[in-house]
């Protein structure tokens, strides 16, 4: 409100009203003109600025997808609105307010009318509005009447001045007109835009997308709220947790998942939905009656068809149609599923083809969603063509707070996916980075992907308990000797399912996997320990069966971490049977995770390695000749070794007697006769030469059945009973405590024959055989020794109780020949006559070298020699002791394989006096000679020589000498020889006459074997063979044999039928059949027992027949 100022107040109370009048009217016209034109500048200014806000908000968001409510901060807008009303104020101030208060004297007005109507006024109106006290001015000297009259003459003129029209009322009008212009001309600009880019005139569509425009920018300018534009698009990251992802820096690649939705409703915008829109749901069509109101009912669930999710009326064709696989051959099992958790877009591309009444409703919310009004409440999107993830990085800190400070930049097109998710992987990140996934005019919110340092294993240990087996001997128990004196073998099942402690032991965690060996059978318990707690971790199998997971499986097995431990057992049924290798992995708070590659090596006890050979005895084509009494040595190499442990070292042999040579040859002889016998001219020979002769081939070609025996390796029973054993309370004991020295384990080994008595002595093997009725040995010195084949082999067994023990033997069996000790003598007196001749040579060039040596002692037995004479005799003195070495060698030899034929006749037990013989009347002797004689004779020859090196004629005393101890070698040796030769002589005539009669013995029992075989066989009647017999379980049936009785003439004889042991055949037992009759029968009945078995027919008179039974 204007304040009179004094000359106003002293104008106001002297002059006369009518002339104040028209001046307190122009007051009030100018101060609502005043008023007007600032009121219109405000408004002028809010209109350019709102179209200016308008076209830069909504503008800049269609162009470049900002939008500065979501993407920049809030305080930004809130700066820029209070700069605007600053403005607005400031021209309110300075427009309106300032000039609505100023006050306007009396004379500015007068002036201000006398120059808006000069004509009508004059100066009248000033003179008479500033003398308006005519009192005062005429003490100044003015003339009252005057002042009067001016006054009357001003007051006139003012009544007829228009006040009004003082201003120029057209500024304001087009003021006004300009705002409506801008206004209308936005509009209209706007709306042209509209039809070009929705190419449409709908002028009622316009008015809703344009209120809504106008809406949203109001609210999100004036009233500061955080409304987004609309977008033409929306995503929804898929199963992403919360704002930040938090994965391993050597992790694979994060994924980022994202769903585009078309049917989407408004709601709320908050701190953690801050689009201002949301996927609509199933379950909102019974909550937005708004939006949908159901023409008939909504379905709630939907019925899945196992066939591909056939619709019914396909489902009920197929049924009446009944091809493969339709219900009409067998019922379609269905799926029940709830809809109201679903979104109406997954819905829709789940259901909607093969269901119409989803398709109704679906087309209900097209027609809902196409209204213009519903525009802010609920709307259809399209499906954007390309899903942008744009990533910057962040330098440190996590969340919104660190965004846009790292280096990293870039962005990744997202893969759209069968399922309608859009899918990237985010590669190649160095630092933690913050993105947001964009499609369209859409922006998801900013997230962030931090990366931190995966879980890391600090220790990975394991314990072990290991087969007992291998560290222990079976346990002493209190069991009395058998008979013979002899504790039964040793009970390994007692440690069976026992198992040692071992040490706890650190695997390494270096390389791309942590290996851990352990034998087979193991029970184990791996302890994991990382850098931090844990929150999860399972393992996933590669190869075998890990705790918790079917044999077979390759599905992961969770297994529930302690803190920052993770223990994995592998007990029980789990032991480590066979190797597993599995990836242990495992992940932190954060849900980074880490793998590590484990295998566990399970090392299969081996089977046991067997390498012997036989030494000493003589290898005559494959076998060994050796009598009834030999000791078989072995080579001191030969070893039977076990990784794990023997149980059992035995030698298995097999025995059966073969012919003679002279047998033998009888035997091919009389073949040869009967076939050579044979008539030309068809004859009573002609029936009965040709059986006749079968009977006396299979006679002839009959061996003895092969006897089997076993007996104890005694270096493998030596070191076993070494071992210390313990009884079953300490044993159990020792199990629970790990061994200090786990290497060192009380088990055999290793088994060498290294003492004198690692043999296999034919005697106690012959005790062995003795016990079967059948001995190798004659015991009569008047009988002949038979010929025996034996076959050796070294059987070793470990003890490995747990899945069954491996046994091992010999790659070829030991071949032994037993023959009698007259036959072996035979053979090395063919090895002795051999050593002769190398004797002999020996003898013949120490005679050429006598000679050689009394030729040169006659060239130099001059005084003075010539130089030629001199080198001659060096040169033969050289050859001469060449000679004497030669013979050396020889006779070394002959004293080496006498000594081995000695050692032969020794393990052989032949007669003392061979080996005695050997021993005094030639190795020794030789011997001695070789030390002696051989050394004298070589250093006299040497004295002899050394002189004629240095040119000069040895003395007489060296060539006495030299010659003196030649012959003295040469003496000794031909003596040797002489008795030699006798002794070889004797020993040859005596085995020879030996071996004549023990062949003509041979041949005589030979003949009476095969006279006896063959008369059985023309008088003992042959059962006939039957096929096979074919019952089913409990079945009874009749079984039918012929028989030929040939020339047996007895009058019955008996059958003992036999079934098979353990195959529950039931038989009558015992036949008696009688000559009457060509055949005969009887009854078998199959038990519960299927398989194949088999029924012995024992005759008292002929060969037995195998009848072979399958029961079904």
């Amino acid at each position: 409100m204007a304040v009179e100022t004094p000359i106003n107040e002293r104008i106001k109370a002297s002059a006369d009203p009518r002339v104040l009048h028209p001046l307190d009217q122009l007051r009030g016209t100018i101060r609502r003109f005043v008023l007007l034109d600032g009121l219109l500048a405000a408004g002028l200014l809010l209109v350019v600025w709102f179209w200016a806000g308008l076209v830069f908000d909504f503008g800049l968001f269609r162009l470049t997808g900002f939008d500065w409510v979501q993407d920049a901060p809030a305080a930004l807008r809130a700066v820029a609105l209070v700069v605007m009303l600053g403005l607005l104020v400031l021209v309110v101030v300075t427009r309106v307010l300032t000039r609505v208060r100023r006050e306007f004297s009396y004379p500015s007005l007068a002036l201000v009318l006398e120059k808006r109507f000069p004509r009508l006024l004059g100066d009248r109106l000033i003179t008479a509005v500033e003398l308006a006290d005519v009192n005062r001015a005429a003490k100044l000297g003015y003339s009252a009447e005057m002042i009067r009259l001016t006054i009357d003459e001003a007051r006139e003129a003012v009544a007829q001045v228009p006040v009004a029209t003082v201003f120029n009322w057209w500024r304001l009008r087009s003021k006004a007109i300009l705002i409506g212009g801008i206004v209308f001309g936005a509009v209209i600009v706007s709306y042209l835009l509209f039809a070009l880019l929705a190419r449409t005139f709908a002028p009622g569509e316009f008015a809703w997308r344009f209120g809504d425009v106008l809406s949203i920018y109001t609210e999100r300018t004036l009233l500061l709220k955080n409304v987004p534009w609309p977008r033409r698009a929306h995503l929804e990251l898929v199963a992403f947790p919360g704002d930040d992802l938090r994965v391993g820096k050597e992790a694979p690649p994060p994924k980022i998942r994202a769903r585009a939705f078309q049917y989407v409703v408004a709601e709320p915008v908050t701190a953690d939905r801050r689009t201002g829109w949301r996927p609509f749901l199933w379950s909102d069509l019974a909550s937005h009656s708004e939006i949908y109101a159901p023409r008939k009912e909504t379905p709630l669930t939907v019925t899945l068809n196992h066939e591909e999710d056939w619709r019914a009326k396909d489902v009920a064709r197929a049924a009446v149609v009944g091809g493969p696989g339709f219900p009409a051959e067998k019922p379609v099992s269905t799926e029940i599923v709830a809809l109201n958790d679903l979104a109406v877009d997954e819905v829709a591309e789940r259901f909607a083809p093969s269901h119409p009444e989803i398709a109704e409703v679906l087309a209900q919310l097209d027609e809902v969603a196409a209204r213009p009004s519903m525009s802010r409440t609920f709307r259809k999107l399209d499906l954007p063509d390309t899903v942008r993830l744009y990533y910057t990085g962040r330098a440190s800190g996590t969340g919104p707070a660190a965004r846009f400070q790292g280096r990293t930049r870039g962005d990744i097109p997202l893969t759209r996916e069968p399922t309608g998710e859009y899918v990237a992987e985010v590669t190649g990140l160095k630092e933690s980075v913050s993105f947001t996934v964009r499609a369209a005019d859409f922006r998801t919110s900013a997230k962030d992907i931090t990366l931190v340092p995966a879980p890391a294993l600090t220790k990975l240990s394991h314990l072990d308990y290991q087969p007992a087996y291998l560290f222990h001997p079976a346990p002493e128990e209190a069991v009395k000797p058998g008979p013979d004196g002899k504790r039964p073998p040793p009970s390994w099942t007692a440690l069976k399912g026992l198992r040692q402690a071992m040490p706890e032991k650190d695997l390494s965690l270096t390389g791309e996997k942590s290996v851990c060996t352990v034998p087979a059978g193991t029970e184990l318990v791996l302890t994991a320990v990382a850098d931090k707690p844990l929150k999860a971790a399972r393992l996933i199998p590669k190869s075998g069966r890990i705790p918790g997971s079917p044999k077979g499986a390759t599905a992961a097995v969770p297994i529930a971490p302690d803190g920052d431990q993770i223990v994995i057992r592998f007990e029980g049924e789990y032991r480590v049977a066979e190797s597993v290798e599995f990836d242990l992995e495992f992940s932190d708070p954060d849900d980074v995770k880490s793998t590590r590659s484990v295998l566990i090596q399970a090392v299969e006890d081996l089977t046991p390695q067997v390498e012997v050979a036989v030494d000493i005895l003589r290898k005559v084509g494959n076998s060994y000749y050796c009598t009834p009494r030999a000791r078989v040595p072995f080579v001191k190499e030969s070893i039977i070794r076990d990784d794990t442990g023997l149980s059992r070292v035995e030698f298995q042999f097999t025995v059966s007697r073969v012919e003679a040579q002279a047998v033998v040859g009888l035997q091919l002889q009389a073949l040869a006769s009967i076939w050579a016998a044979a008539p030309l001219v068809p004859n009573i020979g002609s029936v009965v030469l040709p059986p006749t002769g079968v009977s006396l081939a299979s006679q002839l070609s009959k061996g003895e059945a092969k006897q089997f025996a076993a007996m104890p390796v005694t270096a493998f029973e030596r070191a076993y009973d070494a071992l210390v054993k313990d009884t079953p309370s300490v044993l159990r004991d020792k199990l629970g405590r790990p061994p200090a020295n786990p290497d060192a384990t009380d088990t055999v080994k290793e088994v060498k024959f290294t003492n004198e008595a690692d043999v296999f002595d034919l005697a106690d093997a012959d005790a062995l055989l003795e016990a079967q009725g059948k001995r190798m040995l004659v015991a009569d010195s008047g009988e002949i020794q038979p010929r025996f084949r034996v076959e050796l082999s070294v059987v070793a067994r470990d003890v490995n109780i747990e899945t069954g023990p491996k046994e091992a033997r010999n790659l070829d069996p030991i071949r032994l020949l037993v023959v009698s000790e007259a036959d072996l003598l035979a053979e090395i007196t063919k090895d002795e006559e051999i050593l002769i001749g190398k004797f002999d040579a020996a003898l013949k060039n120490l005679r050429e070298a006598e000679a050689m040596l009394a030729d040169q002692t006659a060239r130099l037995a001059p005084s003075t020699v010539a130089p030629d004479v001199l080198l001659s005799a060096r040169v033969k003195a050289d050859s001469i002791i060449m000679e004497v070495g030669k013979a050396r060698e020889f006779t070394q030899v002959v004293a080496t394989e006498y000594g081995r034929l000695k050692r032969e006749t020794e393990v052989n037990r032949c007669n003392e006096s061979v080996p005695r013989r050997y021993d005094s009347a030639i190795i020794k002797p030789l011997e001695a000679v070789l030390a002696n004689q051989f050394k004298a004779a070589e250093d006299g020859l040497t004295g002899f020589r050394d002189p004629l090196g240095d040119d000069r004629r040895p003395d007489d005393a060296a060539i006495a000498t030299a010659r003196v101890r030649l012959t003295a070698l040469i003496s000794e040796l031909t003596r040797i020889r002489a008795g030699l030769g006798e002794a070889l002589s004797e020993s040859k005539l005596r085995d020879e006459l030996r071996k004549i009669i023990d062949n003509q013995t041979l041949v005589t029992r030979a003949l009476k074997r095969i006279y006896d075989g063959i008369q059985i066989s023309l008088f003992a009647p042959t059962i006939k063979p039957v096929p096979p017999v074919m019952l089913a379980q409990g079945e009874k049936k009749t079984v039918k044999h012929v028989i030929d009785w040939n020339v047996f003439d007895k009058g019955e004889i008996k059958v003992r039928v036999e079934p098979q042991a353990g195959s529950e055949i039931q038989g009558p037992g015992e036949l008696t059949v009688k000559d009457d009759k060509n055949d005969f029968e009887y009854e078998i009945t199959a038990g519960k027992k299927a398989g194949e078995f088999t029924v012995k027919l024992t005759p008292t008179v002929g060969e037995p027949v195998i009848v072979k039974i399958v029961v079904k």
